[in-house]
């Protein structure tokens, strides 16, 4: 029962109630995957959403947004100690979050100053360059006292087990 008329209506109902064109591109976008799996279990003869037309859609620009020097200062004022050096790897790597605390010691190679990443969120691994304040970041997370030594990732607790994330801790320092 899907047709062009039935996703006009969706788009206009959705931009009436307030919702972005590119909210409405990533519904049909969703939408067309379901469709597309309906094509292959034999569900539907075509995808009607392929049919579509959505250059009226518009893409928004992707936002960057950079900390400036004083909110990075206040961040690492407000940050516990253990969240610091998470904060700084994060800023001097650009890392993702899962790349962040599931680096594990094997991924490092701090006399070439990088980090081999195999797994990412693209599926293609990437090497990662290292600048001297990561690396010495790191040899601070290496070197201290509660750091179990067994340990197989950078961020871990002192059973060794690794971190998933430090949201609690970076939102009450933000």
């Amino acid at each position: 029962e899907i047709d062009r008329r039935l996703l006009g209506e969706f788009v206009s109902y959705r931009k009436s109630s307030g919702v972005s064109d590119t909210t409405i591109r990533r519904d049909l976008a969703y939408l067309s995957s379901l469709c597309a799996s309906a094509v292959a279990w034999g569900w539907l003869g075509t995808n009607p959403v392929t049919l579509f037309n959505k250059r009226t859609l518009k893409e928004s620009r992707p936002r960057t947004r950079f900390l400036t020097p004083s909110e990075y200062d206040a961040l690492m004022l407000a940050a516990s100690d253990r969240l610091r050096p998470a904060i700084v790897l994060a800023v001097e790597t650009g890392l993702r979050k899962e790349e962040l605390f599931g680096l594990t010691l094997a991924a490092m190679d701090l006399p070439r100053r990088e980090i081999v990443l195999n797994q990412t969120k693209t599926g293609t691994p990437r090497r990662v360059p290292l600048s001297p304040n990561a690396v010495t970041t790191i040899r601070d997370i290496l070197a201290a006292k509660d750091r179990p030594r067994d340990a197989a990732h950078l961020f871990v607790r002192e059973d060794g087990t690794r971190f998933g994330d430090f949201k609690k801790g970076f939102n009450a320092a933000c």
